[in-house]
This record gives structure tokens, C-alpha cells and sequence, in this order.
């Protein structure tokens, strides 16, 4: 099957036309069309084939669910191709970034083998096969990449056109498409050949020209695996050109091109011998036509001998050898003196040497008869042969392949798309008896939304403006990776960049809730632009990390099913934090809002309770793993352990304000020690999270009780308990007058690893006493961290009364002190 993104309105450049149609209009149609389907049609951010119209149903070939995404046109690649046209069209970072998504959902699909399967899948599926994904995501086993139906192919196209928009400096794009470039050139035959399927490197095999099978192929040539030969149904030779030619045109490595000439040599071996010049679907290593699917025997079949003819002139083109080119006369003669049918369609098969048209009944016995056959497959297939000759004729010439079309007929075609977008952003389709791709069994009048549908008219419209503005933009993707991810010195004692090997100084915000006490997740989803000003706000404070806190029932919906929508968005988060410039210290299985801890949660066991934790932050740091923007994971905000014989009976504890930031891990001690408790604790999730992410560092937020109880020891950070945790987080709020306790309790939290004080605030003291005791507390301190609660500097007023007063000064402290340490310091 080709692809469903090619444009579908070619313009002819040969006159100055003025455009009734406004630019304009144009891209602030493709601008709403894009936030509609980036931010709520697309699942992990790729796509399926079709919606309904409310969202609730969704698919591709069959039903899909919300966790499946669709690799195979006019799916996730084509949708992202789309995307990408349209920032190069109009240069707005949104579209960029609704691309990257897709490209990212795509990435998280690409299978060990190096390719792709038609679909992907974020959570086991009810039905089929959960891929055997090289970032661990899933736990499948299914490792056969696919060449059918362009699914690899198009994964492939699309990523290269990603990586050469960020230039080529997006070492996660780019490490992925030579992986895959690799393994496809890997799988490819010593004839050319390439199989449908691979799982490895392609078996040594014999370089033979395509002949007749001796024996009676109606009971013989059935392979099992017939999936592992050479194959070409389904435009696969076309496509797989296509894909080399643009890794070639992209990277210029000439194992490309030598790989197409391979490719066209076997087509040259392919083409069946005389009375029938042409090209069947499936052959076997001794290059015979076989069976595929039980409807597909061997047979010349017009509709890939199409396909072959139009590569071969392509290769021809690339390659400028024009040798590819001598094939093609004689199956255009043979198959328009042959197979041609009065009404320009030719059958799908020819039967091998007898020439007749071949087909199969509804129970798959062959005849001659076309009036009984399976309606699931396409039995007879338009002719593209006039075209092809024209092709072949320029191909000879020299000429460039031509373009028709009239400004007038696009600016009609475009006014009708920005009029057909409905006030939410949508392009509606009714079903009206149509074929379609994935054959979904719609009722007449059915509303729904298609992929395909999307894609064909945003480029559209891109296409439009880069044909109607004179100098339109040339956008340049930004720096993808403008954070180095923070690591520990080899001596563990302090934080430096990971690449250039600056010190790292942390200082920066909680943003634990809103100006009104909302948590993060309560706002967003409908409320994303102010996550995106709160963050901007942040930068502009002069913070290097924000301090997010995930509660564990917002990211589970069940003890072993996450909540996809609430990981996407933290991908998001993420990916914001990239831009803004800001770490992120991920502070996990927060239950601040009792109300909303799932009953499940609550009443679980000690161990159940550490399986679900664990899980939730197997999730977590699969999205994180990717990401330079984490600055740590935080296990859990003031973790309490209950040891020896106590027992208690709720797990949540210190309510503050209507919010629960304390919890006991445990609440029966089973006679063990604090110690041994917190241990198996910590190891128990920093395994979980190693899982996925070997590289961002670990901590846990503790309260000091050494700034209580004086005397008192260190329980996460003690050697025997805190070997996994990379560095101290310590909670501090000094008193008025009792600054040296304050600073006699820190260091008792000075183990020989970096410290950050994760919390503080002029709660108890006044803002020069808390000043002064971040100053004094640089000889142990490594990092500081405030709070932001969603207001600006300038936002707080007389009427917000002593609280707002002091938030305000404290801002402005904090600002002022953000400033003195970047030019004292240079270390962030």
C-alpha cells in the first residue's frame, strides 16, 4: 500500500496568480486543526486510522483502544509527516512539537529487531501480540519487524525527515533510525530481495532467475512461514525504494545506494520468463512463485508488477543506470495486449503460463469466476500503464518527472477545507458506503474522524502557503537536547552536568499546588497554558529545578493498571521542562488529597501497597529515562516508617491545610527494625525505577528530626538503609533565633553525599534569618529549593493581606539571591 500523506494537490508554478484565499486563514486553520488532534485525538501521541466523533471509539484495522497506536499509513507517520510540512510551512514550534510526539510514540514502538509492527501497543492488549519494544516498554516477545503495508518503511521516512529537521542533533531520533536503517539493510537477500518479515539478518541464498514451478502449484508452493521469503505484495519493493533513496539523499552514505541497485537487481531476476513478463507477489529462495494468504496464490499479479515497474524507474533515476529501465517494455506490452480489460482494470491475477484471469471463492477454491468472491480483497485493479510509459519515456529523456494542477482549482479546494472546519477544530467525515482503508464496518451517516482525512488537507494547506508567500520561513528545529542530564562527580560527593562536567547547583521551586490549593493533575489537562506561564514564571525567578509532586491515584487506576493519560501528560511536562530550561525533581506517590486515594489503595496490605508503588514508578521512569529534564526522582515526600511491634491503623498522617504531605510506608513494624524497614523499602523501588532509568539520580524528601529531637540520627541516609539513594533531601524551616540549631541539625544530614534542602521557607522566621541560614549553610549545602504557587512577583496586592505580604518579599529575596549566585558561582 503507498503512502496516504502524498499531497494531493500538485500547483503549477507557471503564472503569477493573486490568491483569493488568505494565507492567513490558511495557517490559523491549520493551527486549530493541529491543537485539536495533538491534544485530544492522539493516545501517547500517536494516532489510530478513525474516531467516532465523540472520541470514545477508535480504529485502525479492527477496533483499537485507547492504548494502541497505529504504525501502518495513514496512522502515526503519516499523521507526523503532516505535522512536519506544516512547521516547515508556517514555522509555528507547536506543530514541531506535535511531530516530536509522534515521532517519540514511534520510538517507544521500535521493535529489537530494528522495525516495526503494524501496531504498538502502551498496555497489553486484549487481542494479539505485545511487541518485544527495544526500551523494555510492555514486556512482550513478538520481534518480527514488518515491510507490509509500508509499516516500517513509513516509521522510517518519517523519523529521517525528523532528524534532518533537528539537524541532525537529536541523538535519540537519529540512534533510532540508524538502528533501523541498519537492521533493514541487514534483512535484505544476497540477491536484492527483501522478506515481508525479519526478526535477524537475512540467510545466505542462491542468485537465481525467476522460472515456473515443475510441480502442480495448486497443491504444492504452500510455506508456512511464507512470510520469510522474497516478497513484493503490496507495493513493498516501491516503498523500501523509497526509503533508501531518502536515507541516501539524507545521510549520503552509499551502502544506501548500493543497497537500491541490489534491490533492482532482484527485480530484474523476478520478472517471470516469456509468455508472461511480469511479477508475482511471493517467490521462494529458488526465486518460484508460491502461496501467500490462502486467497493469494501464485500467479502474475498486475498490481505489484505495477509497482515494480514504476521502482525500476525510480532506481534508474538514483542510480542513473539505466539498465533498470530494460525490463519494462516488455511487461507494459504483455500486460496491456494480455491482461487489459475494455474498462481500463486488469485481475489481480493471471494464472501462471495459461494467462488467465485467476480468483478465488467465499471458500477459497480457485476459478475462473469473479461473481462468488471473498469482498475483503481487491480482485481486479486499476491500470496505471499509460502513465508508466509516459514515465519510462521521460526516464529515458532525462526529464523530470512533471506536476499539473491551477492555482484556481487549489484556492477553490483550499477555501472549501478552512469552511469545513467545525468550530472545535474538526474535519468531520459521513460514511456514505465508501471503501475504506481497514475496511471499518460503519453504518451510512456515521460521523466520524480519519487520519487520513487530517493529513491529506493540512498539507494541503501548507502547501498552499509555501506556494502563495514569497518568502515563506524557514524555520530550524531548536537545540532538541538544550539540558545535559545532571549526574554525581566519580567521587559521589557532588552534582556536575553529564557532558561538559559543570558543577550543578540546584536551586529551585515546589510547585506542589496553585495559588487555591489545586494539585497539579486537578488542572493539567484543561488548564495547560497556565502550567506553561507557571513555568515560564519559574525561569524568570531564576530557578534551575521545579519540585512536582505526583499523586500515586491520579498515575493508577488500578494496583496494575496506570492511567496512560496522566504518564502522556507528565511526557508533556517533560518535554515543557526541556524547553523552559528547568529540571524537574519528580516527587512520586504523593496521596495529599485523602478524598481522592483510591479505596483499592487504602486498603491493601504493607507488601501490596510497596507492589503498587513500585509499578507506579516502573511508569514514571519510563517516561523520565528518555528525558535530560530530570533532575531526580523523589521517592516519596516525608516517608514514616512504623518499627518492632507497633501497628497502626491509617498509613496517612500530619494534615496541613487539608492536605496529607506525611505518610507511614507501613503500618505494621512485624518486629523488625526501622532500619531493615526503610532499606527494603528504598531498595524495592530504586530497583523498580533502575528498571528503566539508569542514569537520573534518586533521593528521598525526609523531615530532619535531628532539627527536633536533637540527637537525633538519620534513618534514609544511614549506610545501612541508603546505599541506592544518590543524595540527601532534607525539609527545613528554621526558627526565629535558633538559626545555629538549624544549621547544627543540617549537618548532621552531612554523609558524604551532596545535600539539597528540598524545602524551605520563611514559615517560622523571618526572610533575612532564612537568608542568612541559606548563606551559613553553603559549607554543607549543595542545593536549595523554595516555593511557587502560581502567582508572579507583581500579582500579589495589599488585599492578599500578611501572607501574601511575605510571599511576595520572599520572591523577591529569592530572585535577588538567584542572581548573586550565577554571578558569584557560574554553576547553573
Amino acid at each position: 500500500m503507498r503512502f496516504y500523506t502524498v499531497t494531493f494537490l500538485l500547483f503549477s508554478l507557471c503564472a503569477p496568480h493573486a490568491p483569493s484565499a488568505s494565507t492567513h486563514d490558511a495557517r490559523q486553520t491549520i493551527r486549530k486543526a493541529a491543537q485539536y488532534y495533538a491534544n485530544t485525538v492522539a493516545s501517547h501521541g500517536g494516532y489510530v486510522y478513525y474516531y467516532s466523533d465523540d472520541l470514545t471509539q477508535r480504529w485502525g484495522e479492527g477496533k483499537a483502544s485507547i492504548d494502541t497506536i497505529f504504525v501502518q499509513p495513514p496512522g502515526t507517520p503519516t499523521v507526523g509527516m503532516a505535522y512536519l510540512k506544516a512547521w516547515r510551512a508556517t514555522g509555528d514550534p507547536f506543530l514541531l512539537n506535535a511531530a516530536r510526539k509522534a515521532a517519540q510514540a514511534l520510538m517507544d514502538g521500535q521493535l529489537e529487531s530494528g522495525g516495526w509492527q503494524q501496531v504498538v501497543h502502551f498496555a497489553p492488549p486484549e487481542r494479539g501480540r505485545m511487541g518485544k519494544y527495544r526500551h523494555g516498554r510492555g514486556g512482550g516477545t513478538f520481534n518480527a519487524s514488518s515491510l507490509d503495508d509500508d509499516q516500517t518503511q513509513s516509521a522510517l521516512q518519517f523519523l529521517m525527515q525528523m532528524d534532518q529537521a533537528f539537524e541532525f542533533r537529536n541523538a535519540e531520533i537519529h540512534e533510532a533510525v540508524m538502528f533501523g536503517l541498519d537492521a533493514l539493510l541487514k534483512a535484505q537477500f544476497t540477491n536484492g530481495a527483501f522478506p515481508q518479515v525479519w526478526t535477524g539478518a537475512a540467510q545466505e541464498t542462491p542468485v537465481v532467475k525467476a522460472h515456473y514451478p515443475d510441480d502442480d502449484w495448486r497443491t504444492k508452493g504452500r510455506l508456512k512461514d511464507y512470510w520469510n521469503y522474497y516478497t513484493l505484495n503490496d507495493g513493498l519493493a516501491g516503498t523500501v525504494a523509497e526509503t533508501l533513496i531518502a536515507a541516501h539523499r539524507t545521510y549520503g552514505d552509499p551502502k544506501f545506494k548500493t543497497a537500491l541497485a541490489k534491490l533492482g537487481d532482484f527485480l530484474m531476476l523476478a520478472q517471470m520468463p516469456l509468455p508472461q513478463p511480469a511479477w508475482c507477489q511471493q517467490y521462494n529462495y529458488e526465486t518460484i512463485p508460491i502461496w501467500a494468504r490462502k486467497f493469494e496464490p501464485p500467479a502474475i499479479a498486475t498490481w505489484e508488477s505495477q509497482d515494480v515497474m514504476e521502482t525500476l524507474i525510480q532506481i534508474a533515476r538514483h542510480t542513473k543506470d539505466e539498465k533498470y529501465l530494460e525490463p519494462i517494455p516488455r511487461a507494459l506490452d504483455y500486460l496491456t495486449e494480455q491482461c487489459l480489460r475494455p474498462d481500463g482494470r486488469m485481475a489481480r491475477f493471471h494464472e501462471l503460463q495459461t494467462n488467465r484471469p485467476l480468483f478465488l471463492d467465499k471458500k477459497y477454491q480457485i476459478t475462473y469466476e469473479h461473481d462468488d468472491t471473498p469482498s475483503h480483497y481487491s480482485w481486479f485493479q486499476k491500470a496505471r500503464l499509460q502513465k508508466i510509459q509516459k514515465n519510462l519515456d521521460d526516464a529515458r529523456q532525462g526529464k523530470a518527472i512533471g506536476v499539473t494542477g491551477s492555482p484556481q482549482n487549489q484556492e477553490q479546494t483550499i477555501e472549501g477545507i478552512i469552511n469545513r472546519l467545525d468550530a472545535m477544530g474538526r474535519w468531520v467525515s459521513t460514511y456514505d458506503g465508501e471503501p475504506l482503508v481497514g475496511q471499518p464496518k460503519f453504518q451510512p451517516g456515521f460521523r466520524y474522524l480519519s487520519s487520513e482525512v487530517f493529513s491529506r488537507k493540512i498539507e494541503a494547506l501548507s502547501e498552499y502557503i509555501l506556494s502563495n508567500e514569497t518568502a515563506p520561513p524557514l524555520p530550524k528545529a531548536k537545540a532538541p537536547q538544550p539540558m545535559e542530564s545532571i549526574r554525581l562527580t566519580d567521587d559521589g560527593q557532588a552534582f556536575r552536568t553529564a557532558n561538559s562536567g559543570r558543577p550543578f547547583v540546584p536551586w529551585g521551586v515546589n510547585y506542589d499546588h496553585d495559588a487555591e490549593g489545586r494539585l497539579i493533575e486537578d488542572y493539567w489537562e484543561e488548564e495547560w497554558p497556565t502550567v506553561v506561564q507557571d513555568f515560564q514564571e519559574i525561569k524568570e525567578l531564576g530557578a534551575n529545578v521545579v519540585r512536582v509532586h505526583l499523586q500515586l491515584g491520579m498515575f493508577m487506576r488500578q494496583s496494575d493498571q496506570p492511567n496512560t493519560q496522566t504518564l502522556d501528560r507528565l511526557d508533556s511536562l517533560l518535554e515543557l521542562a526541556e524547553e523552559t530550561g528547568l529540571y524537574l525533581d519528580i516527587t512520586g506517590l504523593g496521596c495529599y488529597h485523602k478524598q481522592d486515594v483510591p479505596p483499592w489503595y487504602d486498603s491493601m496490605t504493607d507488601e501490596e501497597r510497596w507492589t503498587v508503588q513500585a509499578r507506579f514508578w516502573e511508569e514514571v521512569a519510563r517516561i523520565g529515562a528518555r528525558s535530560h529534564a530530570v533532575f531526580c526522582y523523589d521517592l516519596m515526600n516525608e516517608p514514616v516508617v512504623t518499627a518492632g511491634s507497633k501497628k497502626e491503623t491509617d498509613w496517612l498522617l500530619g494534615e496541613l491545610g487539608g492536605k496529607f504531605f506525611v505518610q507511614r510506608i507501613n503500618r505494621d513494624g512485624e518486629g523488625r527494625t526501622n532500619k531493615t524497614i526503610a532499606k527494603a523499602w528504598v531498595d524495592r523501588l530504586t530497583t523498580a525505577i533502575r528498571k528503566h532509568d539508569r542514569r537520573h539520580l534518586i533521593t528521598v524528601g525526609v523531615i530532619p528530626w535531628a532539627h527536633t529531637f536533637p540527637g537525633a540520627r538519620p534513618l534514609f541516609y544511614d549506610p545501612e538503609v541508603g546505599n541506592n539513594l544518590d543524595f540527601v533531601s532534607v525539609h527545613f524551616y528554621p526558627e526565629t533565633g535558633k538559626l545555629d540549631k538549624a544549621l547544627k541539625a543540617l549537618a548532621v544530614y552531612d554523609v558524604g553525599k551532596p545535600l539539597v534542602i528540598e524545602e524551605m521557607f520563611p514559615l517560622k522566621c523571618t526572610i533575612d534569618e532564612l537568608s542568612e541560614f541559606i548563606e551559613q549553610s553553603k559549607g554543607v549545602a549543595d542545593g536549595w529549593m523554595s516555593f511557587y504557587w502560581g502567582k508572579r512577583i507583581d500579582e500579589y496586592h495589599e488585599n492578599d493581606g500578611i501572607a501574601g505580604a511575605i510571599i511576595k518579599a520572599w520572591l523577591e529575596r529569592f530572585k535577588e539571591m538567584a542572581m548573586q549566585m550565577k554571578k558569584t558561582q557560574q554553576t547553573f
